[in-house]
């Protein structure tokens, strides 16, 4: 299950990472250390390698106990809800700073093993704070060990103590309890003796590490007993990893050695070294220099202390690198991180630090006057505990924030800085387990765990049985002997099915309504998936899959029989994709710190440059970015001219300066968007627009009102465009909202529009949280019906039915005028008529229009022929790591120049000199326009789907904005990767991440989970849970994947690399999200 962040934690508010993007400056590169390894280049093969067997070794070399338990500084490693401020180097090495220890912490990733569960990540980290500890040295110098492997150990004392050093430095002891031994809160787990060695099993994974009598590693196990096997020497030196998937060669790596520390680790392949990673030191032992596959170095320069002062990164051929230098105090904490944007020392951005006591901690950002001491500039206080977390932080602003954990360090209490509070309950298990979360108004979720441990599922007892989300449904959930979840069944008793082969591979996969009818996947000898047989009944057809040698995908062939090959460089970027049906080949090339330097695709080559911060600077020759010191967007250039943006001490967007137009913001004391107010300087009224937000305790829209202004006879004279008040508890009778916490049901359950006579919009919802009623929508009642799958069978309107569609096993429409192609493509019905599609799934073809794509997928459509032709121009990433509209030109042959934030949240646009505000509805969704001399401009009334049912005024033809902030051609709306038809409420192709085992979320083709009231999808990657995701604050990342994959479903496809373009990002995001002025919650 892949792991999830959000942007709005606890966490997340009270830390803003300092990064710093500035105009590219030339540095010079430090002399390479010398090396005794050679560094050739080798060839990069691409054809799939052959499986053999894996035998598993072991070492049982005893030694004697230490004298006492190990001393080591708390807040080492990414301890769970840890407080770090980040900073990425390049795609492979990130530089965090613990802000309740000081400790320094460099990870970088070397290379990857493919595995079952997850793949074995080979790699160094760095902890300034065990420096001069009893942990001062591993295998790859003072301060460096591996992520796993060696450095993964176990240390005995003559109390019988046993300290755990986990992977990337989080260290805990375990004091011995006779028979067995008590935890320490930073790990859950269990510790026991297994023959001469120890057993240590993690709750929340399942997973089993076994130790030896020397404490080394000696093995991993995931829940389905997948081996990742650790060989050792008899000094005890690391010689070989072998992961659980792959052929032999992809899972093996070979470890090498000089002068004691590990000085290469190699993949081989027929005899020949296939790509390795080299470790060269300096004279005092200090690890000096990583050298990827690719050639790309990152090198490090200490202090006599061998405490890191200086690491450059990103070194490649001709390019220098960037330079980022640390100071620390005596303790080894850091006290400042300077990134060098520029060619002195003058020219960086720095983050200061200060430990004036030792429950204290100050920051200061990089637009801090370096001249005055942290204390005497803006900055934030955290406030910490015995543990190194933070208690409670007060930002540059005296803005106050606090949060309490439980002994195992998960959040127990969230007050925002309103003080507003939530709650966590971690009821079962002895604390370990979360039971129940509860927001500031009262919305909860609650989970229960009845499963009973076994000597195949020992840690059974840890996962839940079922959950309850805010409405009251109740989910249940069936795991097998190993713990794999079997099933979950809703409230309504549609249930998704899950069989699995003896290693814990998916064999078969049955959506709720499909009986054993379901998809069967088959695997090679090496655990790799090779092919996909659909369910009976519709158009799919069987895909199938390759793999190169080091066990990356390498072909992908669909059900239509398109195939589409991957290229990759040595340190696993996508290099080229390439297609069957003669479409063109996307290539890639990378900059030294893994940046895309350039794109060849269908759409021509394209630059992006970025400074040595790694912010895009210039695109294509066409726009221009500046930043500040701490990474804010200050600057935007394009054919239309320039855009300024200013900030305050919380790094928040205050004015933006557009040509003759001014943007302005307000925020309450949470820091959500509370007004964006246009004002145009020109002879008219003083503000020409202004949206205002107001926000329930706990911090979802409660109310938007947008008023625009006309002078009239000298007088500024305010016209309410839009007025609507949210409410999120059921409505009862004629009573205002309640806001009692027994009534918050966390979805939205009613809606007054208040410059429309009080009209009353109320919704319904059924078991599945699916919409099935709305009334009072522009005078007009919506009813829908759904069969077991979640497809949308029948939509009334008034009590008469307009639609009425039927499905297949697939959840494909059949209903006369629907087509697919086997590779589950619309081709027909709906507003997908006479669709055609390339090899790569890309829509070429609509009702009359030709597309054109930039990239390798749909996020860019770059040009339209035929019904409404349209030139598009794209930009920065947002915050879900898609490319965002710039500008466009519009049938009408006029360019339109989108306004955005410096978060890439569409304001309005601007056209022959004209500016347009963007009136927004509680999910975004375009709904009117106001010209820069306060007239309405145009309007857009939508059904609940999304629907357009009205439209007034001729600009709104030309905004392509519409519903949700999706990008309007006809009757289709584009989420990101793919195009939605809101007139039959799905999608026109299935998600290319299969979220299997999950009733709510395993159709392929729905959109925002049957619930367009509550939730969109800005990706069109439906991947995140909807409750969860909303409720539960302060969870770790292990105890989120956990509770998501028993309630939430089990994500399954073959990845490539997350380098391309991107990554993949983000999914279901909740309601009062994404355009413009909205509060917003990310998942990545």
């Amino acid at each position: 299950m892949r792991q999830r962040r959000f942007a709005l934690s606890v966490a997340g508010v009270m830390l803003m990472t300092s990064v710093v993007v500035a105009p590219q400056g030339a540095a010079t590169a430090a002399a390479r250390p010398d090396t005794g390894a050679e560094r050739t280049r080798p060839a990069q093969q691409a054809s799939p390698g052959a499986g053999g067997p894996v035998a598993l070794s072991t070492s049982a070399t005893e030694v004697a106990m230490v004298a006492g338990p190990i001393s080591v500084p708390k807040g080492t490693g990414p301890g769970r809800n840890a407080t770090l401020t980040s900073f990425a180097l390049t795609d492979r090495v990130t530089l965090d700073v613990n802000v309740g220890s000081g400790n320094l912490l460099v990870r970088t990733t070397d290379l990857t093993l493919p595995g079952v569960a997850e793949n074995e990540l080979l790699g160094s980290v760095h902890n300034s704070l065990f420096l001069g500890s009893d942990l001062h040295t591993g295998s790859l110098g003072p301060g460096w060990h591996t992520r796993t492997g060696v450095d993964v150990r176990l240390i005995e004392a003559d109390d019988d103590s046993v300290t755990y050093v986990a992977s990337d430095g989080v260290v805990g002891r375990f004091t011995s309890t006779g028979p067995g031994y008590t935890a320490p809160g930073e790990f859950k787990a269990t510790l026991a003796a297994d023959g001469t060695g120890w057993r240590l099993t993690e709750h929340e994974t399942g997973r089993e590490l076994y130790f030896t009598a020397a404490g080394l590693l000696d093995r991993v196990l995931d829940r389905n007993d997948n081996v990742t096997d650790y060989t050792y020497d008899g000094s005890g030196r690391l010689t070989a990893v072998r992961s659980a998937r792959g052929a032999a060669a992809a899972r093996e790596a070979q470890v090498s050695y000089a002068n004691g520390r590990i000085a290469k680790i190699a993949q081989v392949v027929d005899g020949v070294q296939a790509r390795r990673v080299e470790y060269n030191y300096n004279a005092a032992g200090d690890l000096a220099e990583i050298c990827s596959g690719t050639e790309r170095d990152v090198r490090f320069e200490y202090d006599a202390q061998h405490r890191i002062t200086k690491i450059i990164s990103g070194i490649w051929w001709n390019e220098p690198g960037a330079i980022t230098t640390l100071t620390y105090d005596s303790a080894h904490r850091v006290t400042s991180v300077s990134r060098l944007y520029g060619t002195t020392a003058t020219e960086a951005a720095v983050t200061r630090f200060a430990y004036p006591s030792a429950t204290q901690t100050l920051v200061a950002d990089a637009n801090s006057d370096l001249s005055q001491a942290v204390t005497a500039v803006p900055h934030t206080t955290y406030t910490l505990n015995g543990e190194k977390r933070v208690t409670r932080v007060v930002d540059a602003a005296g803005k106050v924030r606090e949060r309490s954990y439980n002994v195992h360090q998960d959040v127990e209490r969230a007050t925002d800085a309103l003080g507003n509070e939530s709650v966590n309950t971690f009821g079962a298990n002895g604390g370990q387990s979360l039971t129940e979360s509860a927001t500031a108004t009262g919305a909860s979720v609650q989970f229960s765990y009845a499963n009973a441990a076994t000597p195949t599922n020992p840690t059974g007892a840890y996962q839940p049985s079922s959950s309850q989300d805010a409405q009251g449904n109740t989910s249940t959930h069936v795991y097998n002997g190993a713990g794999n979840r079997l099933s979950t069944a809703d409230a309504l008793a549609a249930e998704a099915k899950v069989e699995y082969n003896a290693d814990g591979t998916v064999a078969k996969t049955i959506d709720p309504g499909n009986g054993t009818n379901g998809t069967v996947y088959t695997y090679d000898a090496d655990k790799q998936l090779i092919r996909t047989m659909p369910p009976t009944g519709n158009s799919l057809g069987v895909r199938d899959y390759t793999y190169d040698r080091f066990g990356r995908l390498r072909t992908a062939t669909d059900g239509a029989g398109r195939t589409t090959t991957y290229e990759y460089d040595l340190d696993d970027r996508v290099t080229k994709i390439s297609y069957s049906d003669g479409s063109t080949a996307v290539s890639y090339t990378y900059d030294g710190a893994g940046n895309v330097y350039a794109r060849q695709d269908a759409d021509g080559y394209q630059n992006f440059w970025y400074d040595r911060l790694n912010r895009l600077v210039e695109r294509g020759a066409t726009l221009w970015y500046a930043y500040d010191a701490v990474g804010n967007l200050i600057q935007l250039s394009d054919r239309r001219g320039d855009t300024f943006y200013t900030y305050d001490v919380r790094n928040l967007l205050t004015a933006m300066q557009t040509g003759n137009g001014r943007y302005t913001f307000g925020y309450d004391d949470e820091g959500r968007r509370t007004h964006t107010r246009l004002s145009v300087a020109q002879a008219g009224p003083q503000y020409v627009a202004e949206t205002r937000n107001a926000y329930d305790r706990s911090g979802r829209l409660a109310r938007t009102t947008t008023t625009r202004w006309q002078r009239v006879n000298g007088i500024d004279t305010a016209s309410v465009v839009h007025d609507v008040s949210y409410c999120y508890a059921k409505r009862s009778g004629t009573a205002a909202c309640s806001t009692a916490a027994g009534d918050d049901t966390g979805l939205r359950q009613w809606q007054t529009d208040h410059h429309r006579g009080g009209a009353v919009t109320v919704y319904s919802f059924d078991g599945s949280n699916r919409l099935t009623k709305a009334t009072g929508i522009n005078g007009r009642t919506y009813d829908y019906g759904y069969d077991t799958n979640g497809n949308r069978q029948t939509e009334k309107i008034d009590g008469v039915t307009v639609q009425s569609l039927s499905f297949n096993s697939a959840n494909q429409v059949t209903t006369g005028g629907f087509s697919y192609d086997g590779a589950g493509n619309q081709t027909g019905g709906g507003a997908a008529q006479s669709a055609t599609y390339n090899a790569g799934g890309q829509t070429r073809g609509v009702a009359g229009s030709t597309l054109h794509y930039a990239g390798p997928d749909q996020v860019e459509l770059s040009y339209t022929q035929g019904q409404s032709p349209k030139d598009l121009w794209w930009g920065l990433k947002d915050r879900n790591g898609q490319s965002v509209l710039q500008f466009y030109q519009s049938h009408d042959g006029q360019w339109r120049h989108i306004e955005r934030d410096g978060d890439g949240n569409a304001l309005g646009h601007r056209t022959a000199g004209r500016h347009y505000f963007y009136v927004l509805d509680g999910l975004g969704s375009v709904v009117g326009l106001i010209d820069d001399t306060g007239g309405l401009a145009g309007s857009r009334t939508y059904d609940p789907y999304g629907k357009v049912i009205a439209t007034a005024g001729g600009e709104t033809g030309h905004t392509v904005l519409g519903y949700a902030a999706g990008l309007v051609h006809g009757d289709l709306t584009k989420f990101g990767k793919r195009w939605y038809d809101a007139g039959t409420g799905r999608f026109t192709q299935q998600d290319s991440l299969n979220l299997i085992g999950d009733p709510a979320q395993g159709n392929r083709y729905a959109y925002a989970g049957c619930n367009p009231v509550n939730y969109v999808d800005p990706t069109g990657q439906a991947v995140c849970s909807l409750i969860i995701q909303t409720l539960v604050y302060g969870l770790g990342a292990a105890a989120f994947a956990a509770i998501a994959a028993a309630g939430g479903g089990v994500i399954l496809g073959v990845a490539i690399s997350a380098s391309t373009a991107g990554g993949i990002a983000a999914g279901l995001t909740g309601a009062g999200v994404t355009a413009g002025f909205l509060s917003s919650i990310f998942c990545d």
